[in-house]
Formats: structure tokens, C-alpha cells, sequence
């Protein structure tokens, strides 16, 4: 028998449809995503004649023609993105004993005020909603356990990037690199205060301005703080960029950068090392706690730090091309324990088998 899942999720994600596809393919899976209407720094293209998924917008139905829907596809697991959207938390609430309610979240543990509350009231508030966790990683286990889910019920790995799509750009370009190595940074990513490209950009300027040097540093992505983006011929925008037409950025660039404020994951990362890309990112990207070493393939600095991300633009750019290929082929090692088949596997588990999948990056991934 077919399972049937439902996805309750936010804004729509290339990354996300990739391995909801997969989910499909390898496991016989009918979907039915709800989604939030595109973003317009991230206008992600729908495969919407996919067989086996069915897209619904969210904005264009009523409460109870959402509540209808989900009922009538009777699913097996619905897995809710978040505790924030209260029509979501109401679908779940009425689905209690009717099919396994997953939340979703990739919130990281930080001792906030408001993470404090929860800690206290999310083991009886939460537990009406869901009967267990999907996470991204570690530090977001950590939440989901303060909030009164067991290990038992929590697996980690609720994000992955199209794993196959950038191991062969890697795999394409990475004799060329060794050749001649790319002396370019690449970010990727919404150019909005949270995630820090205004700090990025004058560190970058500074750096050249302080040791002139051949580097240059290549932007992709869309928001409101493009128009503070300095003007200086070896910083570069491109704009946004569908998936697809990554690789030949893959090809051209050398390093990847995110130097986030506060990001709660960061899939980015883990696609460029899955591209075999050295990582330059701040510890308030929570994916370098899995795909980010520091030192061994890239370097990690303080978020918000000017004076930090400078000294790893240094570090990293001080060391012979030799090592920093060497760096990109640690990455590509790095990436390899979560891809859409890890995670489509995960999602079967939680639909299909009476035991919780148990998921968990690596701790000696993490510096």
C-alpha cells in the first residue's frame, strides 16, 4: 500500500521539492505540499506537474476547506514546518490519533527568554500537536529535547541540499581546480541584516583595501540591502539564481562564505561542500556544525565580528592552492552522510514504521 504524506510548509525551497521528489520516487510516496506564496528574494520554480505531488497554496483556500483537504488524502504522517502558523497547529490538533504528526523546526538551542518559556510550557502545549521531531541537526536537538520530546522521539537530518546535483559540479570541475585554483569567494543567499552580507561586504572591502590582493568575491541572491553593497570592481552581483544554473558559479569560484548573524541552518553550506568548496562561515550558521570543521576544511568565525571574519578572509586566503583543493575535497567527504536519499528515508520511517527513526550527524564533524 502507498503511504500518503502531508507537508505543512513555509516559504518554498528548491532544496525542499528535491527530496519530497525523492521521497516519491523511491518510496512510492504520495505527497500533498501546502505551501506559503513564493518569496520574492527566492522565487523558487515549481516542478508542479510532478506525479505523485500535489501542490496547494496556501493563501488561496479557507481554514476549512485546508482542514477538508488533509482529511480527505487521509495521510499516514503530516509534518508541520514550526509551531508559529496557527491554522497549521490547528490541522494538527485535529488530526490527533488519526495519522503521526512530525514537527519540523530548525530553531537552534540558544537559552533565549523566549526559548526559556517554551522550555516550560512546550512539554504539555507542544505534545497536543505533535507525537514527534524532525531537526536539522545537534544544537536543534537540544531544543526539541527541552521541550519535552525524548531522544526516542527526535531525529536529526530535516534539511538537505540536492546532495547528487552538487557532487557532480564537484566532480566536473575539480581537475580544472587543481590546476588552477578559482580566487573567488561565492556567497549565496537573501541579502537581509540576519544574515549578515552588510558586515560581509565592508570586511571584504577592507580587506582588500589593507593587503590588495587578487581575490574577489561573487554574490548571488536578492534583498533590501543590495543598494549598501560597496562599490568596488572585485565585489560582484549576480542576482538571484535558479538551482539549476549553479554550476557553472560551482565551476568560476573557489570558496564559499556565510557569515550569517543568526541563521538557524544553512543549507548553502552544505551545498558547497557537496561542491567540494573550503567554508568560510560564522558560528551562527548552524550547518557548520556538520559540514565544518575548523581548520580542516575551511575556518569558522565570530558572528557579528568584523575584526573575526577578517582574520579567517586571511587565514584562508594566505594558504597555497594546493591546500585550500585539498580543503574542497575534505568538504566533499563532509557532505557525503546527508543527501534527498537520507532523507526521503527518514520521512519513510516516519510514515511507514512503528519505531521513530534515529538519525544523527556524526559528533566528530564538529570542531
Amino acid at each position: 500500500m502507498n503511504r500518503k504524506v502531508v507537508f505543512l510548509s513555509c516559504n518554498p525551497s528548491g532544496y525542499l521539492f528535491t527530496c519530497i521528489e525523492r521521497l516519491v520516487d523511491e518510496h512510492k510516496v504520495q505527497a500533498l505540499v501546502i505551501h506559503y506564496p513564493l518569496d520574492k528574494d527566492a522565487p523558487f520554480q515549481l516542478n508542479t506537474q510532478k506525479q505523485g505531488i500535489l501542490f496547494l497554496d496556501k493563501s488561496s483556500c479557507t481554514q476549512e476547506l485546508l482542514i477538508s483537504r488533509i482529511q480527505e488524502f487521509n495521510p499516514d504522517a503530516i509534518f508541520c514546518s514550526g509551531w508559529a502558523d496557527k491554522e497549521y497547529m490547528q490541522v494538527c490538533k485535529i488530526m490527533k490519533g488519526k495519522t503521526k504528526r512530525v514537527l519540523k523546526f530548525d530553531n537552534p538551542w540558544r537559552s533565549t527568554l523566549k526559548q526559556n518559556l517554551m522550555r516550560m510550557i512546550g512539554p504539555v502545549y507542544l505534545r497536543r500537536f505533535f507525537d514527534a521531531c524532525w531537526v536539522s541537526g545537534r544544537p536543534q536537538r537540544e531544543y526539541a529535547r527541552k521541550c519535552g520530546f525524548t531522544e526516542m522521539e527526535i531525529s536529526e537530518g530535516g534539511y538537505s541540499a540536492n546532495y547528487e546535483y552538487f557532487r557532480q559540479a564537484y566532480l566536473n570541475h575539480r581537475e580544472n581546480k587543481m590546476k588552477k585554483f578559482p580566487h573567488r569567494f561565492i556567497y549565496v543567499g537573501r541579502y537581509i541584516p540576519i544574515k549578515g552580507v552588510d558586515l560581509m561586504w565592508n570586511a571584504f572591502y577592507e580587506f582588500q583595501q589593507e593587503t590588495p590582493n587578487d581575490w574577489e568575491l561573487w554574490c548571488l541572491g536578492k534583498g533590501e540591502l543590495r543598494p549598501q553593497m560597496p562599490d568596488h570592481p572585485a565585489i560582484k552581483d549576480f542576482g538571484f539564481v535558479q538551482p539549476a544554473e549553479m554550476e557553472k558559479f560551482v565551476a568560476d569560484t573557489g570558496v564559499f562564505i556565510m557569515s550569517s548573524i543568526k541563521d538557524h541552518w544553512g543549507v548553502a553550506v552544505h551545498e558547497y561542500a557537496a561542491s567540494g568548496f573550503p567554508l568560510v562561515c560564522s558560528s551562527g550558521v548552524y550547518a557548520y556544525t556538520a559540514f565544518l570543521k575548523n581548520g580542516f576544511n575551511g575556518f569558522v568565525h565570530q558572528p557579528g565580528n568584523k575584526a573575526s571574519l577578517k582574520k579567517a578572509l586571511k587565514k584562508i586566503t594566505s594558504l597555497p592552492d594546493e591546500q585550500l583543493w585539498e580543503m574542497g575535497n575534505r568538504s566533499a567527504q563532509l557532505a557525503g552522510i546527508m543527501t534527498p536519499s537520507v532523507w526521503a528515508s527518514i520521512a519513510w520511517q516516519f510514515a511507514d514504521s512503528n519505531q521513530w527513526p534515529q538519525f544523527r550527524f556524526p559528533e566528530n564533524q564538529t570542531e
